[in-house]
C-alpha cells in the first residue's frame, strides 16, 4: 500500500548496500523520509543523490560509537525535520 510511510523518517543503519539498501528503497516508494546511516559515506552519498533530497539524507556513521550515532540522529532531525 503506497504512503503508509508518508510523513515519517526513518534511520536505516547499513542502508547503503543489501537488505538496508533494499529497505530505503522500500521505505521512500512508501512515503517516508529516510536517513541512510552507514560505515561507507560514498554509497550512502550515492544513494541519497540517486533518491534525491526530498526523501533520503546520506549519514556516515560507526554504529558502533554511541556519540557518532546521537549525532548523526541531531543532525538528520535538524536536515529531515521530527516525524509527524
Amino acid at each position: 500500500m503506497a504512503g503508509r510511510f508518508t510523513g515519517q523518517i526513518v534511520f536505516v543503519t547499513g542502508g547503503a548496500s543489501g537488505i538496508g539498501k533494499a529497505c530505503v528503497r522500500r521505505l521512500v516508494a512508501e512515503g517516508a523520509k529516510v536517513a541512510i546511516a552507514d560505515a561507507d559515506g560514498a554509497r550512502a552519498t550515492a544513494l541519497a543523490v540517486e533518491l534525491g533530497p526530498d526523501h533520503a539524507l546520506a549519514v556516515a556513521v560507526d554504529v558502533g560509537d554511541a556519540d557518532a550515532v546521537e549525532a548523526a540522529m541531531a543532525r538528520c532531525a535538524a536536515v529531515l525535520g521530527a516525524p509527524s
